[in-house]
Formats: structure tokens, C-alpha cells, sequence
């Protein structure tokens, strides 16, 4: 795609980013307005908005800049074009606020626009802070936001906020793994004292976990302390981990895997320091050595040798080998007695290049339960990734299909609401409104099918395209309902909108 091609495609997802956020916003300050009723003197601006005005509106400059600059990087680094879809939707959010502020004279009615702004900026500059390669332009400009930032926290008190809403949801997926887990032990180790220990200490690590999830529920907590709380989970967890990697269950194993990822995504939403931890990162390349070995035990020879590629299968296996001993080897016996970020990532990065040809080269295995382990070898590296806190250069399936099944929940949603104001208005559009409605849905269920059946990503990028411009139609229909859907047609816009726009950078070449 040319510079030209990508900046008006940037331009477009601007457009539809600000428009759904402006509804958002005017919807939502309608109703703060009344709720304040006679304490709401829209004649006399308050001290604290005078000062924030020139605050927000140099923070809207700055943010575009960011934007600019962070797609210039993704262009060199594609593993950075999440991070600039981040800073696209919270651009279009500070742009609304201000242009809108200008208009409003009492802080309080923004308060929660401010509190949800200044959590998605500190964790945007806590990834960006972690991510390697940024150009000096990006790294100063991110710098004058986090000052800018600063200076509206201290006018507004905002301490440092947290998406609670996801914070949540990975508590949730966590307690899950550990119901699992704790259903492991008993199933594979029986009434064995061993058992009764790790089940024990599982017991307690769950019960930590659920003071915790109840903390965020409290909404008068701030980062700080949620951030104490789950330490004090870690510090309960991680020697329990050890005792369970140490036993070598391969079942162990897989809820061991996804409980450590989910960790570092409540590590990062917390904006904690990374974990760097030793135990871990060898923990996570013993698992990979394994997974290896169980490939191989699960192909024979007579499979090998039909390989498309079976000439180079030895010589890939053993450079595989060879670059997961080396990132050992970097992990356990640091130079000068401890590990460098860069040591590691540069260790890391060989494995990624030889996990490729590793798995082009035996793809192609006419074995099911081959198959399945080298599919764990990938998901194996991808934990890898997320705890050293790589961006990937790869598309993401799976994180593909996550988001196409949100879109396809959400089109459900729409089509729903959609008929229901059709039925109370009867607009003379509605038949041509109620078809586009009808595309749009097919068109996400017809994408999340060739995810799971492995399309191609030119084919997948495609059918994402369309299903975006076919969006941008469905919205200009749907600004004008005057009935009372329009509130919940607006909420879904605006959690549409930015799904749709991350699918599609997430394929953009």
C-alpha cells in the first residue's frame, strides 16, 4: 500500500473514530446535564476549566502528531500497528473532548471522560515505554503527552486510573485456569500427599484471587492499590508454580501456559514494571524443549520422508534445537551475571526465525496429533512473547478471531435494535437500512468462518475491507434515529467502530 493509499485510509478511520465518539459524548453529557440539574450554571465557567482548556486542546495536537509518527513506525516495525490503531482511538476521544469542553463550563460533567482518557494514555505510553525500535519523534511526542497528562491529572485529582472492565475480565478468565488447574491436580495425582499440598496451595492462591476481583469492584480504589493487592497474589503464586512446573505434567503444563499469560496481561493493565522473571522464562523454553520432543515422538520416519521439504526436516529440527538451547543458555548464564533486555530479545528473535521455517517445513505432516503439538509449539512462543513484551511481527490469528467474534455479537445487537426503531419511526430508508444491517451481519459471520478455517490473509483482509465500508454505510443511516434507540445504537457505534478499525490495521501490508 503507498504512503498516499495509507494515509487516506488513516484519514477514513479518523472520520468514522470521531464521528461514533462525538454521539457518545453528546449522548452521554445530555443526560449528566439533567442529572444536575439546578447545581449545572452553564453561564459561569469554573477555574479548574479555564485551566484544563489549553491543556486538552495542546493534548489534541499532540496526539495527532503521535499518530502520525507511530504509523511511520509501523510501516518500518508492523509489530507496532496495534499500538498506532491504540493511539488512533484515543486521539479520536481527546479531539471530541476538545472541541466539546469549549462548550461546557463545569468540569464535573467530563470527570469520567478525563478518568477514561487518562487511563487509556497511561497504558498506551506503558507498552510504548516497552516497545524497541520507536523513531525520536515518537518517543519525544509521547513524552509531551505524559506531561500534558500529568497537568490535567493534578487540576482534575485523577490518580492513576485502570480499565476495569478488562481488569475484570482476565480475573475471570484466571479464575477459570485455576478451577481448571485444581481439577488437574486431583484427576492426575490422586490422595497423594504431594496432591494434598499443591491442592492446598491452590486453594489459597484462588482465594487471594477473589479478594482481589472483589477490590475491583470497589470503584474509590486507585492503581496503587490494586497493584499492591495483585503483588501480594504473585508473591502467593509464583513459588506454587515452580512446585508444579517441577513435576513435568505435561497437563500441568497447558494450565500452567495460559495461566502465565494471563498474569502478564493483569501485569501490563496495572501498569506494573516487567517481571523479567528468571524461573519463568525457563520454565516457559523447557516446555517449548518438550513440546519439540513430543513432535517428533508423534512423527515417524515413514511421515518425514513424504514431507514436501524432507531433505531439510533434520537440518530445521536441529537449528531449532540450537536456538532454543542459546536462549537458555542467555536466560541461565548471563554475561557479566545478568540478563540484558536486549540480550534476550536478540535470543528471542532467533527463535521466532527458526520457529518459522520449523513449522513451514512440517506443516505438511499427514498426522493429527502432530499437528496439534506443533500448534502448541506456536502458542508456546507467543506466551514467550507476551512476558518479554515483544511486539509480533505476524499476523494474529488468534487474536483475529477474538475480535471477529465480538464484532459478530455486536452486529447481533445491532440488527436487533436496528428493527426495533425501524418499527417505532418507519423512516422512508428503512427497507434500504434494514439490508445493509442484514450484509453487515452476514459479512462478519462469513469472516470469523475463515479465520477458523485458516483463509488467506490477502482473502481475509479483503472481505475485512468490505465489511468496514459496508459499516460506514450502516452509521450514516443510523445518526439519523430520533427515537430513544438512538442511546443504545450510539453505544454500540462505539465499541463497533474501533473493533472493526483494529481488524482491519491488523491486516493492513
Amino acid at each position: 500500500m503507498s504512503t498516499e493509499d495509507r494515509r487516506q485510509m488513516m484519514d477514513g478511520f479518523s472520520d468514522s473514530l470521531y464521528r461514533a465518539e462525538e454521539q457518545r459524548f453528546d449522548d452521554r453529557l445530555q443526560y449528566d446535564m439533567q442529572r444536575m440539574g439546578p447545581l449545572y450554571d452553564a453561564s459561569r465557567v469554573t477555574p479548574e476549566m479555564l485551566k484544563l482548556r489549553p491543556l486538552v486542546k495542546a493534548a489534541a495536537s499532540e496526539g495527532s502528531r503521535l499518530v502520525r509518527f507511530l504509523d511511520d513506525d509501523a510501516r518500518l516495525n508492523p509489530g507496532l500497528r496495534l499500538l498506532s490503531s491504540d493511539a488512533l482511538k484515543l486521539n479520536a476521544r481527546v479531539q471530541v473532548l476538545a472541541q466539546k469542553i469549549q462548550q461546557v463550563s463545569d468540569q464535573r460533567l467530563v470527570d469520567e471522560d478525563f478518568r477514561a482518557l487518562d487511563a487509556g494514555w497511561r497504558e498506551l505510553g506503558y507498552k510504548l515505554g516497552r516497545t524497541r525500535d520507536l523513531s525520536r519523534d515518537t518517543l519525544a511526542s509521547l513524552s509531551s503527552i505524559e506531561d500534558l497528562a500529568g497537568q490535567i491529572a493534578g487540576i482534575l485529582k485523577i490518580t492513576p486510573q485502570v480499565d476495569s472492565r478488562q481488569l475484570q475480565q482476565r480475573v475471570t478468565t484466571l479464575a477459570a485456569d485455576f478451577r481448571t488447574l485444581y481439577e488437574d491436580i486431583g484427576y492426575e495425582m490422586g490422595r497423594t500427599q504431594n496432591a494434598s499440598a499443591l491442592l492446598m496451595g491452590v486453594s489459597r492462591v484462588r482465594s487471594s484471587l477473589d479478594r482481589f476481583s472483589d477490590l475491583i469492584l470497589r470503584n474509590d480504589l486507585d492503581q496503587q492499590q490494586l497493584a499492591a493487592e495483585y503483588q501480594r497474589f504473585q508473591q502467593q503464586w509464583y513459588p506454587l508454580a515452580q512446585q508444579l512446573q517441577a513435576t513435568g505434567n505435561r497437563i500441568f503444563d497447558r494450565s500452567l501456559r495460559r495461566i502465565t499469560l494471563t498474569d502478564n496481561e493483569i501485569h501490563s493493565l496495572l501498569l506494573l514494571p516487567p517481571q523479567g522473571d528468571k524461573q519463568q522464562l525457563l520454565y516457559l523454553t523447557g516446555v517449548l524443549r518438550k513440546d519439540i520432543d513430543e513432535f517428533f515422538q508423534r512423527t515417524p520416519l515413514s511421515l518425514l520422508i513424504h514431507l514436501p521439504n524432507s531433505e531439510r526436516a533434520l537440518a530445521t529440527a536441529d537449528q531449532f534445537y540450537g536456538v532454543c538451547e542459546h536462549f537458555i543458555d542467555t536466560v541461565s548464564n548471563p554475561v557479566g551475571g545478568q540478563s540484558r533486555d536486549q540480550d534476550l530479545v536478540d535470543a528471542f528473535r532467533y527463535i521466532e526465525e527458526a520457529e518459522q521455517s520449523f513449522s513451514q517445513t512440517f506443516r505438511g505432516v499427514k498426522s493429527t496429533a502432530a499437528l496439534a503439538v506443533l500448534q502448541q509449539i506456536e502458542q508456546t512462543i507467543d506466551t514467550l512473547r507476551q512476558v518479554l513484551q515483544i511486539q509480533s511481527h505476524e499476523f494474529d490469528r488468534s487474536q483475529a478471531i477474538e475480535l471477529a467474534a465480538d464484532v459478530a455479537n455486536m452486529t447481533d445487537d445491532l440488527d436487533r435494535v436496528v428493527r426495533r426503531w425501524l418499527q417505532t419511526e418507519r423512516p422512508p430508508f428503512a427497507s434500504d437500512c434494514l439490508r445493509e444491517v442484514e450484509n453487515l451481519a452476514r459479512g462478519s459471520a462469513d469472516l470469523q468462518r475463515k479465520l477458523y478455517s485458516n483463509a488467506s490473509i490477502v482473502e481475509i483482509s479483503r472481505d475485512s475491507e468490505d465489511l468496514y465500508d459496508n459499516w460506514r454505510t450502516v452509521y450514516n443511516y443510523l445518526v439519523k434515529c430520533t427515537t430513544e434507540d438512538r442511546r443504545e445504537l450510539g453505544r454500540i457505534s462505539t465499541r463497533l467502530t474501533p473493533a472493526l478499525f483494529q481488524l482491519r490495521t491488523m491486516l493492513v501490508q
